[in-house]
Formats: structure tokens, C-alpha cells, sequence
């Protein structure tokens, strides 16, 4: 139905993208909905993707993007430092290390809702 419609993107927003489906264990999401769309819809997978090895992994499956979340707030320029091999600053982080990726105070704030993602400057 949705290459019929025209649909050019899906985006698959997986809650770990690492992991097989629950209802198929045995399989992965990105590599069942490739078979069902072919290869005319773009496959954009999402979900926990941290590091260059994680991203890569989904396009082996046959995404041909992948979408990164928190990995890219705690590190602004996240596509430079995989492409660099730099290493990766992983929450939880402080907030003057969010403010110099570029968030500013009400976001961070509003990032304390988000478990763990945040530290605590008063600890």
C-alpha cells in the first residue's frame, strides 16, 4: 500500500535499533520492511544509534539513512567526529557541556526529564 501511494521515505523509529523484533525474534524490523517496499522507498532507521559502528550496522540491514537523537545533542558536530574517529561524549553530562554543544539552559532543563541525560551540578 505505501509504495502504491507514492511514499518515497518510511521512517522507522525503532525503540533500539540494535534489536529484533519482539513479535519475530528471530528477525530485524529494517530488513522485513525492505523486503516490503523494495528498493524504490528510501529506509530511514532511528532508535538508540550512538556510535559509527551502531549507524553502519543499520545500513547493512538496508537502511540507507539513519537517524541519531541524543547521540547528536550531546555531540553537535556528531557526523565530523565519527567521520574523525573521535570519541563520543555520552550522557550522562553536565550542563555547561550541553551548553557548549549548543543547548541552551531551557533545553537543558527540559533534558532533566530525560533519564540519566543530564548530571546533577549540585552532586
Amino acid at each position: 500500500m505505501l509504495t502504491r501511494e507514492g511514499v518515497d521515505i518510511l521512517h522507522l523509529s525503532l525503540w533500539k535499533a540494535a534489536h529484533n523484533t519482539l513479535k519475530r525474534p528471530d528477525q530485524h524490523a529494517t530488513p522485513l520492511f525492505r523486503q516490503a517496499v523494495g528498493t524504490g522507498v528510501r529506509i530511514v532507521v532511528a532508535g538508540e544509534v550512538r556510535t559509527r559502528e551502531e549507524a553502519e550496522a543499520q545500513l547493512a540491514r538496508g537502511a540507507d539513512a539513519v537517524a541519531v537523537g541524543r547521540a547528536a545533542i550531546a555531540n553537535h558536530d556528531w557526523p565530523r567526529r565519527v567521520q574523525r574517529g573521535d570519541a563520543l561524549q555520552v550522557p550522562p553530562l553536565s550542563p555547561s557541556t550541553l551548553n557548549a554543544e549548543g543547548l541552551s539552559d531551557v533545553f537543558v532543563n527540559y533534558m532533566r526529564n530525560w533519564r540519566g541525560f543530564v548530571t546533577d551540578p549540585t552532586a
